[in-house]
Formats: C-alpha cells, sequence, structure tokens
C-alpha cells in the first residue's frame, strides 16, 4: 500500500500521508539509475550520444528526481473541523484547505480482479479504490486495497468524523 493513516496521541487530527519507506525506496533507486547511467561510460562515450539518448536519459532524470521528492499528505483536523491537503515536492508543496462541511463523501469503489491465466482459484477476487469526495473533486488515496483494509479504513474514518458521512462509488 503507498499511503499509511495515523491518528495522534489526543485523537483530534487524522492523517493520511505516502509512506516515508515507498519515498526512501524511490529515493535509492533514483540515485542508482543516475549511477548506472554514468559510470559505465566515460565523457567521450557521453558526448557520442545521438539527441534521442539525451532526452531519454533527461526525462528518466526528472520522473525519477519528482518521485523521489513528492508529498501527499491529508490532514483531517477534529478541533478547527479543517481538511488540509498537501501536495507536491517537499520543498515546494501546495496547500489547500478545505472544511469538513466540504466533504462530500468516502469514495469507495469495487472492482473485480482478473484472474491470471493459470490460477485456479475460482472464488471471485475485488479490490477496493477508496478515496473523498471533497467540494466535488476526487482525491484517491488507495487504488488496489484488499476488503479486509477497506473496511478497517471506512471503519476508523466513520470513528473519527463527528457526523455521518455517506459512501458512494461514482
Amino acid at each position: 500500500m503507498f499511503y499509511e493513516i495515523l491518528l495522534n496521541k489526543q485523537k483530534n487530527k487524522l492523517i493520511f500521508r505516502m509512506r516515508i519507506f515507498n519515498r526512501i525506496l524511490s529515493f535509492i533507486f533514483f540515485v542508482s539509475v543516475v549511477i548506472a547511467m554514468l559510470l559505465p561510460g566515460s565523457l567521450n562515450e557521453i558526448k557520442n550520444y545521438y539527441i534521442y539518448q539525451y532526452i531519454f536519459f533527461a526525462i528518466i532524470f526528472i520522473l525519477l528526481f519528482f518521485a523521489s521528492f513528492y508529498k501527499d499528505t491529508y490532514v483531517f483536523d477534529k478541533d478547527t473541523e479543517e481538511i488540509k491537503i498537501m501536495k507536491g515536492l517537499i520543498f515546494l508543496w501546495r496547500s489547500k484547505k478545505y472544511y469538513f462541511k466540504d466533504l462530500n463523501s468516502i469514495y469507495l469503489k469495487k472492482i473485480f480482479k482478473k484472474r491470471g491465466f493459470l490460477n485456479i482459484n475460482i472464488k471471485d477476487e475485488y479490490v477496493y479504490t477508496l478515496g473523498f469526495k471533497i467540494s466535488g473533486k476526487y482525491f484517491i488515496l488507495e487504488n488496489r486495497m484488499d476488503e479486509i483494509k477497506a473496511n478497517k479504513w471506512i471503519e476508523l474514518i466513520h470513528g473519527f468524523f463527528p457526523y455521518e458521512i455517506k459512501e458512494s462509488d461514482v
């Protein structure tokens, strides 16, 4: 799973944030790919690259850089009844504030998971997409959750909010 869910000690803030472990792994991958691109070649070999090779390396470098330093956090504060969404690079993120009254619904969609060709399992399997609909915008947290984890997250969300929140799949 890509996100982790936290509840502070006073139980007044519910935080969804990207796992630090995933960001560390993407940073290690970023450094290793950059080293692998530059280390084996000498400067003469790099000078002889075609233009599309330079473009390809630049695109890979930029995408891995953004993946390594991207931050995505959702903070639900019960005291001020605010929803704070922080997205972007760690040092350049944008912060938006919403209020609990702007929270339209919890987005929960059940999707049939296709079985592999050699899978003999007869039971139908489903994955769940979980997110929020705030002021008409959808914010997807997890795209492929199992049923147990989705139900735990929904139960925690319903227990945190002081009033009833409806669930929707559209």
